[in-house]
């Protein structure tokens, strides 16, 4: 059974423009994690990331979505550890797959958070959640290459 979390992303608008662009989203992580700098260091998160791909995308939602998936790793962290969270991509032949995987409290098979599916579906992609028993979860996206 999949449950969606509704959880707040500060000035989530969804800015519907007329033209996707194609967005660096090696540029749009450093962006998020810019704007995530005081969460990050506070926390004392160790971030990884592989080189990610362009893709089709409206810029500002792209930012709010990866944002709030590296919040939501951070915040789910085990007490007196710090998180670990790996990025990496990957492509098939209709799409681009991005993950996040964490060292976070365990999770519900089928969770997805409610802000970052209305962002993933605004782009006609898919947005889902796999528990690894105590040892975090994958949140991963897909966005179609065309």
């Amino acid at each position: 059974m999949s449950q969606l979390i509704k959880t707040p992303v500060t000035n989530l608008t969804i800015d519907v423009q007329s033209e996707l662009d194609v967005l660096d989203m090696n540029q749009i992580f450093q962006s998020a994690t810019e704007n995530l700098e005081e969460q990050i260091d506070k926390s004392r998160a160790m971030i990884r990331v592989a080189a990610l791909p362009d893709i089709k995308g409206y810029k500002n939602e792209m930012i709010a979505l990866v944002q709030h998936l590296l919040s939501n790793a951070i915040k789910r962290k085990k007490d007196g550890v710090s998180a670990i969270i790996m990025v990496t991509a990957e492509q098939n032949e209709s799409e681009d797959i991005i993950h996040f995987r964490d060292n976070g409290i365990d999770l519900d098979e089928g969770v997805v958070l409610e802000d970052c599916q209305k962002i993933v579906d605004l782009h006609r992609g898919k947005m889902w959640a796999t528990a690894q028993p105590g040892a975090g979860a994958i949140f991963s996206f897909s966005i179609p290459l065309t």
